[in-house]
C-alpha cells in the first residue's frame, strides 16, 4: 500500500503543475511568454515611460539577439517575453553596423510575434534607417489580412481589411529617423518624424496584427527593405509629456536631433 502511494505522489504533483500552468496562461491578453533563450536584464523604460510598455526591441543590446548567423531570435526588453522569431528561411534579417550604429537590416523580410494583438490603441516609436522616399516601409501588420500601419512614399498609410487611409506627407524619411505613430480606439490616428508636426488619419482597424516590418496585401506581402535600430510599442496612447520624454531618451541614444 505504501508503494502505491509513493508512486502516485509524483503523478499528482505533475497534474497539479499542469493545472497551475493552464490557469496562469489562459488569461493572457496579448501573448503567453515564450521560453527565452537568454535571460532578461533590468532595463529602464525609454524616458521612464513604463506604463503600458508592451514590446521593446533594441539592436544596441547585442545580448538580445540570437544569430545563426542571421537573426533567428530577438529578445523582448519590455519584460513581457513577447519575443520575435524570424519567419521563413529566405532573406532573413541580419545584424550590421552603419554610420557607427548597430541595426538590424531587413532584406524584404518580416518578423513574427507569437499571437495577434490589437492596433488600437497603441503608441509606436520606431528608429529606422530608410533608403528612399518612394518606397513602402511597413511598421506592423497582419500576415493574413490587409490590415496594419505603413509609411508609403512619406505618408502614413493605415490598411483596414484591404482599404487604405492616408495622412498628408509626414516629411522626409530617408536616413536615420524616429517615426512615431499613435492610434486611438475609434478616433484619429497620428504620425510624425523626429517629433515634428503630427499629421492625422482616421481609420478603425478591427483585425489584429501579428508581425513587424510586414503587411499582407492582395497583390502580395509588403515587407520592409531597410534597417531597424529600435522598436518600442506601448499598448495605449501616450500623453504629450510621455511622448516627449520617451522620444528624447531614444534620440539621445541614437544621435538623432528632436525638439
Amino acid at each position: 500500500m505504501t508503494g502505491v502511494q509513493t508512486c502516485a505522489l509524483p503523478i499528482f504533483h505533475s497534474l497539479a503543475l499542469l493545472l497551475v500552468i493552464a490557469i496562469t496562461t489562459a488569461g493572457a491578453r496579448w501573448s503567453p511568454p515564450l521560453s527565452a533563450e537568454i535571460a532578461a536584464a533590468p532595463w529602464s523604460a525609454p524616458g521612464g515611460v513604463a506604463s503600458g510598455l508592451a514590446l521593446w526591441y533594441d539592436a544596441s543590446e547585442a545580448a538580445t539577439l540570437a544569430l545563426r548567423p542571421r537573426v533567428k531570435f530577438w529578445f523582448d526588453k519590455s519584460g513581457t517575453a513577447r519575443d520575435f522569431r524570424a519567419t521563413g528561411t529566405y532573406a532573413q534579417p541580419y545584424a550590421t553596423v552603419l554610420v557607427s550604429k548597430p541595426m538590424i537590416y531587413f532584406a524584404s523580410m518580416a518578423m513574427k510575434f507569437p499571437i495577434a494583438i490589437p492596433i488600437e490603441p497603441l503608441t509606436i516609436m520606431a528608429v529606422m534607417r530608410l533608403a528612399t522616399q518612394t518606397s513602402a516601409y511597413p511598421l506592423i501588420g497582419s500576415s493574413t489580412n490587409t490590415t496594419g500601419i505603413s509609411i508609403d512614399a512619406g505618408r502614413l498609410r493605415i490598411y483596414v481589411n484591404g482599404s487604405s487611409y492616408f495622412s498628408p506627407s509626414i516629411g522626409n524619411v530617408v536616413g536615420n529617423h524616429i517615426i512615431t505613430v499613435r492610434t486611438a480606439l475609434g478616433g484619429a490616428d497620428y504620425a510624425s518624424v523626429d517629433g515634428g508636426v503630427e499629421y492625422s488619419a482616421n481609420a478603425t482597424p478591427t483585425v489584429p496584427v501579428d508581425q513587424i516590418m510586414g503587411i499582407h496585401a492582395a497583390t502580395g506581402d509588403i515587407r520592409l527593405a531597410g534597417a531597424v535600430m529600435e522598436l518600442v510599442v506601448w499598448d495605449r496612447a501616450l500623453t504629450s509629456a510621455e511622448r516627449l520624454a520617451a522620444r528624447r531618451a531614444i534620440a539621445l541614444k541614437w544621435g538623432i536631433t528632436v525638439p
